[in-house]
């Protein structure tokens, strides 16, 4: 009887102690649920604080403006690189256009003046050996004519001078033709000073050597100048 009424009072003790159990655990449930939804909320909250910044909406955008910058930045550079070379490309032209344009005018000019010194040399030769065979022949008359022969001296020695102008006794080719025509003019200019003038005295024959000597030294020296003309030309 007395164990019946021992257990009666342990239930009705331990009533509310499993009510404050319960009570207890559902609290802590609710608390811990809170919890894990403030969690989850923070966790949220600094996902979306925490994005990368190219993954912004208005990236695109930025990106879009930074290309666009940078194809204009290119191509101004790329302008002005090709500007500038193109400019010191036309300057160099033009440069090269002058040199050109004055090396063709010496050139020509030199060309010019030396095909005209040689002309001025090949008409005094011509003009010499005529004045000379013209005298070689008075000097052969049986009666000569003094009035001719001083005259014909005089155009020679006209000549003879000017080639002396003309040539240059430093150039092997010039002095072998200054040379020959003092030879020549020699023969005559003895004859000449001769007080009796005897056709038979006269060497007839040496004249005739040295013209005909003049005449191909005259051909190699006027070759010579002119094969200078042709290097001009192509230099």
């Amino acid at each position: 009887m007395k164990h019946k009424i021992f257990l009666g009072l342990f239930l009705v003790m331990s009533i509310p102690l499993i009510n404050y159990s319960q009570t207890d655990t559902s609290k802590k449930s609710l608390i811990e649920y809170k919890v894990k939804i403030d969690t989850l909320k923070i966790q949220a909250l600094e996902k979306a604080t925490s994005k990368k910044w190219y993954e912004s909406p208005s990236m695109p955008w930025v990106a879009s403006l930074i290309i666009a910058l940078l194809s204009v930045a290119v191509n101004l550079i790329i302008s002005n690189s090709t500007k500038k070379t193109s400019i010191k490309t036309v300057k160099d032209q033009i440069e090269n256009s002058a040199k050109m344009a004055s090396l063709e005018y010496i050139s020509t000019l030199n060309s010019t003046n030396r095909q005209e010194w040689i002309n001025d040399v090949r008409h005094c030769i011509s003009d010499l050996l005529t004045q000379c065979k013209l005298l070689n022949m008075e000097f052969q008359e049986p009666i000569q004519n003094e009035e001719l022969k001083k005259k014909l001296h005089e155009k020679i020695n006209y000549n003879r001078n000017k080639l002396r102008l003309l040539l240059s006794p430093q150039i092997s080719q010039h002095e072998n033709l200054l040379k020959s025509t003092e030879e020549l003019i020699g023969i005559l200019e003895k004859h000449m000073n001769r007080s009796d003038h005897d056709v038979n005295e006269y060497d007839n024959f040496s004249f005739l050597q040295k013209s005909d000597n003049i005449i191909d030294i005259g051909r190699e020296l006027l070759y010579f100048e002119w094969q200078k003309i042709q290097s001009m030309k192509f230099t």
